[in-house]
């Protein structure tokens, strides 16, 4: 029987909480990297958005179909001032396969949201797990 692919929803874990801005947000003039900040970076147009982004773009591996492989992959990376990516890196792996999908997805993705930190965009640490589910 045909395993149908189920695409588990793209948790963004961060390591801040979100505060409301009540100005526009000035470029910080500091390279510094923020673990916290008031406002996490995100997908542009939010959660669901992203999840939309990732039903459309991911592929399942056929090895890992074949194999049953399920897990996730948990990616780190720092989100610039200007919602690019640098060094997007595994930080938890499932599989040679998966975790190839999920750099992959991620690291096509249109540029994000940067982090706030005190009404100022920063660059930030950012955690991104990929799930991937097989069901019958």
């Amino acid at each position: 029987m045909m395993k149908r692919l189920i695409l588990s929803t793209l948790f963004i874990l961060s390591f801040s909480g979100i505060k409301a801005q009540s100005t526009s947000p000035v470029v910080s003039q500091s390279d510094s990297i923020y673990l916290q900040t008031d406002k996490a970076p995100e997908f542009v147009g939010g959660q669901k958005k992203l999840n939309r982004y990732l039903v459309k773009t991911l592929r399942y591996p056929a090895y890992a179909v074949e194999h049953n492989i399920q897990g996730t992959v948990v990616l780190q990376t720092i989100v610039e001032k200007d919602g690019s990516f640098t060094q997007l890196r595994i930080k938890t792996s499932a599989s040679t396969d998966l975790n190839a999908e999920a750099l992959r997805v991620i690291a096509q993705s249109p540029k994000w949201v940067p982090a706030q930190k005190d009404g100022k965009i920063v660059r930030a640490y950012h955690e991104i797990p990929v799930v991937f589910t097989l069901a019958n």
